[in-house]
């Protein structure tokens, strides 16, 4: 099977906390390391944006998994496709905390957005990014959260 990855985004559902930020991210790890998943989520004011990598129909059952949790809503697909190589190999999920205007700029987007605002933004990008990845692989690598 080949190598894929998936960006998506979603909003966290209103009335959740940090403790079911959490626990999202330690059920990711644990479902990741036993799927051979890799990957980052970045979080930003209840906006989710998370790339999934590893064999493509584990990345899809995920995803499709990932979709039916209630934590998520307003679920878009950015990225889909093949990939050669992983770009977070060492890291069964990642993670980063960001301040939402940061991650505005990081998309090259204008404007001012609250988190439902900018996940719908995203999906009228025709790419995203490559500069996306590359900084949140920097920001891990020099000791952020991982996993």
């Amino acid at each position: 099977m080949g190598l894929k990855h998936v960006i998506y985004s979603s909003n966290f559902q209103d009335g959740l906390g940090q403790t079911d930020l959490q626990s999202i991210l330690e059920k990711s790890r644990l479902n990741n390391q036993k799927n051979g998943l890799t990957g980052l989520l970045v979080y930003a004011d209840g906006l989710f944006i998370q790339i999934l990598e590893g064999e493509s129909h584990r990345v899809d059952t995920t995803l499709r998994a990932i979709i039916q949790d209630y934590r998520h809503w307003n679920i878009h697909v950015l990225l889909n496709e093949s990939i050669e190589k992983r770009s977070f190999p060492d890291w069964t999920m990642g993670f980063v905390q960001e301040d939402i205007h940061h991650l505005r700029d990081l998309l090259a987007l204008e404007g001012t957005f609250d988190s439902q605002a900018l996940n719908s933004r995203l999906t009228m990008m025709n790419d995203f990014p490559p500069l996306f990845i590359e900084y949140f692989t920097n920001k891990l690598r020099a000791g952020s959260n991982l996993g």
